[in-house]
């Protein structure tokens, strides 16, 4: 498909264990649990009102529009907004049910830890409903794809975390 990019970051092996430091130490109150009937997240900031005021976001967001520029610098993007950012943290058997992601263009997943491929982002068909995308990723890189694709984080089979930023974001 071709309005789906995956696309390696190119800061990822300086920026992955002081990210990781940082979710770490963000208390509860920050970081907590998300579960619902059909979600269980071990750690996310996603309902936390103040993220502008998180450190990793300070350093991410300028690093995420340099490498969204130059992914769409060939189809006449001059600017470009990230909104609504957060991170997630996936221990063995949670997972994020089908979603889409409403008032932006793009959806962002980096992936900041992924020990097993099976475990990435699934992404369903626009024209063929229930047929998933088939698409290659590894940790480091950053899937971009529209924000009305129904997506969805299969249950983490692996014993080891999974932890991804995720954001939104608006070209123009």
């Amino acid at each position: 498909m071709k309005e789906l990019f995956v696309k390696s970051f190119d800061n990822h092996l300086d920026i992955k264990k002081p990210l990781l430091e940082e979710f770490d130490l963000l208390d509860s109150s920050i970081a907590g649990l998300d579960k619902s009937d059909n979600d269980y997240i071990t750690k996310t900031d996603f309902n936390y009102k103040d993220k502008d005021s998180l450190k990793y976001q300070k350093i991410l967001k300028p690093l995420f529009v340099k490498h969204l520029l130059d992914l769409f610098k060939n189809r006449n993007c001059i600017d470009l907004q990230i909104i609504n950012m957060w991170f997630q943290q996936y221990q063995q058997n949670d997972t994020h049910h089908w979603h889409t992601h409403i008032n932006s263009h793009f959806s962002c997943v980096y992936f900041v830890e992924l020990p097993d491929n099976s475990i990435k982002t699934e992404i369903e068909s626009f024209y063929k409903k229930k047929q998933k995308i088939n698409y290659k990723v590894k940790e480091g890189d950053i899937l971009t794809f529209p924000s009305y694709l129904y997506h969805r984080s299969p249950p983490n089979i692996s014993k080891q975390r999974k932890t991804i930023v995720s954001f939104n974001l608006n070209l123009y």
